[in-house]
């Protein structure tokens, strides 16, 4: 169960800091963002139970969702720019990524903030958004942050983006994900209680990391829905498919598994949910 009352208070008052800044500088409101990225992963995996460290970063990422340019322009003209994505910027002395979505993007899933050289990709942001749970920050201040599903949806995305140009690290986090839904007891409730989860199962072979994968490929489908899916789909061809094998692990998750062979059945188990 995902309980935000066992996250280490030290994970929420970074994000706090920074969430509370942002408020003071620009014209937006707390349910306006959603706590994204490393943040996020860390934040999620801490309230699932788990206490083993991931990838190590110190970054914040933060989503705003935005109805015009204006607040965004408002926003970011008061901070010092840091970093060369476009993106970043020192938020009390915290590197922040700042990830505008909303009525901002043009195309759909796509933003093009001033100071990017190139499009930036928020693929499934506003679906992600919309589907977010509530995190309080223990100061009365409540922003969103995507479930489980939601933030693998982000991480899909986010893979087939980099991975054509060798950038790799969202593997691990896919990989997280997987994990911590082979290990939820929810979701072994639901596949062991439900006529869905039951058929999941046996089609696996009462293998729960294998229907674990599938159940999280159809709850990511449904978190996004049909229209974006479709779009994922579209993204991940052979070769983005191919390259997460060797990338879908990290060295301090519990028993998870370094067979490539295994690796490639669990890829293919969440596409399964995903796409078939």
């Amino acid at each position: 169960m995902l309980r935000f009352d066992d996250v280490d208070v030290r994970q929420l008052d970074l994000a706090r800091l920074v969430v509370e800044e942002l408020l003071e500088l620009g014209d937006l409101e707390p349910d306006h963002l959603m706590i994204v990225g490393a943040s996020c992963r860390d934040i999620l995996h801490a309230g699932l139970g788990h206490d083993f460290a991931l990838r190590a970063t110190t970054d914040v990422d933060v989503a705003i969702a935005l109805p015009a340019w204006a607040p965004f322009e408002t926003l970011t003209q008061q901070l010092q720019p840091t970093g060369s994505n476009g993106i970043r910027y020192l938020v009390r002395e915290i590197a922040v990524d700042l990830m505008p979505f909303g009525e901002v993007e043009d195309p759909v899933g796509t933003v093009m903030p001033a100071r990017r050289a190139e499009d930036m990709n928020v693929f499934a942001f506003s679906e992600v958004f919309e589907g977010a749970l509530k995190l309080s920050l223990r100061s009365g201040l409540e922003v969103r942050i995507p479930d489980p599903a939601g933030y693998c949806a982000l991480k899909l995305s986010a893979w087939a983006a980099r991975c054509p140009g060798y950038e790799y690290r969202d593997g691990a986090d896919i990989a997280a994900a997987l994990y911590w839904y082979a290990e939820s007891d929810d979701i072994k409730n639901r596949l062991f209680e439900t006529d869905e989860g039951r058929a999941i199962l046996l089609a696996a072979d009462f293998d729960q990391l294998l229907a674990s994968a599938e159940l999280l490929g159809r709850d990511v489908a449904v978190k996004i829905g049909p229209e974006r899916t479709r779009e994922l789909e579209a993204r991940w061809p052979p070769l983005v498919r191919s390259r997460l094998v060797g990338e879908l692990g990290h060295e301090t998750i519990p028993r998870w598994t370094s067979d490539l062979v295994r690796r490639e059945v669990v890829i293919e188990r969440l596409c399964a949910g995903l796409w078939d």
